[in-house]
């Protein structure tokens, strides 16, 4: 009777103590999770505020004509840039065969050896004629003339001065746009200028512009800028 009293007891102890690990071990587990989700926060508005702090390119807006659409008129700037024949038309393609090779010029791949810093935004062009381009803005304080930038190792990257032109821009928040985001953005430009009497002033040859500010993996989705623009005619402003 006294073993059986005991080994009652001793089910019900183990009965009672389960539930309790399982508590123990869940409760660890939200700790955790809390723990790393205020870090990957924490990581991502410190990438923020380092974008925040980089030179970028100045502009002038114009004019406004709605749905958060600037018609901008930039100041002259370099660029170090990369063509990319085999993207076609998309955005996303061409950055991501891109990018890298303009980014290891910026961190030393030229002549000096010279690391540069960086700046916003990185631009990816594409066009129903022609290959996509990639393109990074040359610090502006920095390199005022071509024959300022160190020479770039990789031929494939092009260091060339861009005259102030004006384009139609709208940002938005988010992860880099997909192809299709980036059509959508393209057609809300073009209606919107028509609704303006604009529709004239965008250049042909179908060129569309895709900025991002901030890197695509630490900057949280909702303090990324992203634009897209199409470029205008300076004659008809």
């Amino acid at each position: 009777e006294e073993a059986r009293f005991r080994k009652t007891s001793a089910d019900e102890l183990a009965m009672l103590t389960l539930p309790s690990a399982w508590r123990f071990v869940w409760r660890a587990l939200a700790v955790a999770i809390s723990a790393l989700a205020l870090l990957r926060v924490s990581v991502g508005v410190a990438a923020w505020r380092a974008a925040e702090c980089l030179e970028r390119t100045k502009y002038e807006v114009i004019r406004k004509v709605g749905r958060g659409i600037e018609i901008r008129r930039y100041e002259p700037f370099l660029v170090a840039e990369t063509t990319v024949p085999q993207a076609g038309a998309s955005a996303v393609r061409a950055s991501s065969l891109g990018f890298r090779t303009v980014a290891k010029y910026i961190f030393g791949g030229n002549s000096g050896a010279v690391k540069m810093k960086m700046t916003a935004p990185v631009t990816t062009s594409v066009s129903e004629r022609g290959p996509a381009r990639v393109s990074f803005v040359m610090q502006p304080s920095e390199y005022a003339r071509t024959s300022q930038a160190p020479r770039p190792s990789d031929s494939a990257v092009k260091v060339k001065r861009v005259d102030g032109r004006l384009v139609a821009a709208r940002s938005f928040s988010g992860p880099p746009p997909k192809d299709e985001r980036v059509a959508r953005e393209r057609a809300l430009l073009l209606k919107a200028l028509d609704e303006a009497g604009l529709a004239s002033a965008v250049l042909g040859g179908g060129e569309t512009l895709v900025s991002g500010y901030h890197d695509p993996f630490m900057t949280p989705g909702p303090l990324r800028r992203n634009e897209v623009a199409v470029p205008l005619d300076p004659r008809a402003f």
